[in-house]
C-alpha cells in the first residue's frame, strides 16, 4: 500500500507540472525561412517555365496572341496605306523604301519607328531623319540629308563631304565634278570656313579649282588655270581681297603667272612661268 501511494503522488506532482512552452523563431531565422521559401518557388516556376520553353509551349502561346491581335488590327483597318516622305533630293527612293522595311496592308502597331530610324541614318545621304506614324494608316518620314559641298582627296582616295566636313559618299562622284577639291588630312574641318570666305568674291572663287591644307596652318589655293596662290596662316581674307583688287585693276592673272605668294604682309610675290622668264632673260641677254 505504501508503495501505491508514492506512484499516486509522483503521477500527482508530473500532472501539475506546466507544459515546456514553445521557442519563438529569431529574426533571422524567419528571414532565413522566407528567402529559402522564395528560392524554392522560384526554382520551381523556372523548372516549370523551362519545360515549357523547351516544348515550344510558350512560343506558341505568344505566336497566338500576336495573331489574334494581327487579325484584329487589320480588321479594324489600322494597316500601312502610306508612305509620306519630304525632303528628298539625292537619297534614292528605292533606298528610302528598302531602309524602311514595310510593306502596305502590314499592321501598322507592328512597324517599328525607331528601327525604321537607325537603318534610315545610315544611308549616305541621310544626316539626320525623322519617322512618325500618323494613325490610322499612314507612316510619314521626314528626311534632313546633307548638302555637298567639296570633294576630298585624302591618301588618292576622293570622298563628298558637306560643310560639317562630314562623308557623304563615294560613289558616284562624277556628278560632282564641279565642286572644288580640298586636299589634307584635316581640310574636311576648315574647308566650310575656307570657302565661305572664297565666295565672298564671287568672280575670283569661280576660277577656284582646289585648295591644298599645308601644315594643318594656311591653304594654297589652285586656280583653274594653273595658278597656285599661297594664302597666309593670318587674317587669309584680308589676303584674297587684296588679290581680287589686283585681278579687278591690274589682270594679273591675265599675265604668264605660275604663283602668287600673299604670305607677306607689305608685299606681293610673283613667280613667272618657266616659259616667260625664258623669253624675259633672253630680252635681257638681247
Amino acid at each position: 500500500m505504501p508503495a501505491l501511494k508514492k506512484s499516486k503522488a509522483a503521477k500527482s506532482t508530473k500532472a501539475a507540472r506546466p507544459a515546456r512552452r514553445r521557442r519563438p523563431l529569431r529574426r533571422w531565422q524567419r528571414l532565413g525561412l522566407s528567402a529559402a521559401a522564395v528560392l524554392l518557388s522560384l526554382s520551381l516556376f523556372a523548372t516549370g517555365g523551362y519545360q515549357l520553353w523547351r516544348f515550344g509551349l510558350i512560343q506558341q502561346a505568344v505566336q497566338t496572341v500576336d495573331n489574334a491581335i494581327d487579325a484584329r488590327v487589320r480588321a479594324a483597318g489600322l494597316t500601312v496605306q502610306d508612305v509620306l516622305v519630304t525632303g528628298r533630293a539625292q537619297a534614292e527612293a528605292d533606298t528610302v523604301l528598302q531602309a524602311l522595311s514595310v510593306t502596305r496592308g502590314s499592321s501598322i502597331f507592328a512597324f517599328d519607328p525607331a528601327a525604321a530610324r537607325d537603318r534610315l541614318r545610315a544611308l549616305d545621304w541621310v544626316r539626320d531623319v525623322r519617322v512618325e506614324r500618323r494613325w490610322p494608316d499612314t507612316i510619314v518620314v521626314h528626311l534632313d540629308e546633307h548638302h555637298p559641298m567639296a570633294l576630298w582627296q585624302n591618301k588618292g582616295h576622293l570622298v563628298l563631304i558637306d560643310r560639317r566636313g562630314e562623308t557623304i559618299t563615294r560613289a558616284d562622284l562624277g556628278r560632282f565634278a564641279h565642286l572644288p577639291l580640298v586636299i589634307g588630312e584635316d581640310a574636311p574641318a576648315h574647308a566650310g570656313r575656307l570657302l565661305d570666305m572664297l565666295a565672298e568674291r564671287p568672280t575670283l572663287f569661280a576660277r577656284v579649282e582646289a585648295a591644298v591644307r599645308v601644315g594643318r596652318r594656311r591653304w594654297n589655293v589652285r586656280l583653274k588655270d594653273g595658278i597656285d596662290v599661297n594664302l597666309p596662316e593670318d587674317d587669309p581674307q584680308a589676303a584674297w581681297a587684296k588679290l581680287a583688287e589686283l585681278v579687278r585693276d591690274h589682270r594679273i592673272l591675265e599675265r604668264d603667272v605660275a604663283a602668287i605668294d600673299l604670305r607677306l604682309p607689305d608685299r606681293l610675290v610673283v613667280r613667272m612661268t618657266t616659259e616667260a622668264s625664258k623669253r624675259r632673260k633672253q630680252g635681257k641677254d638681247t
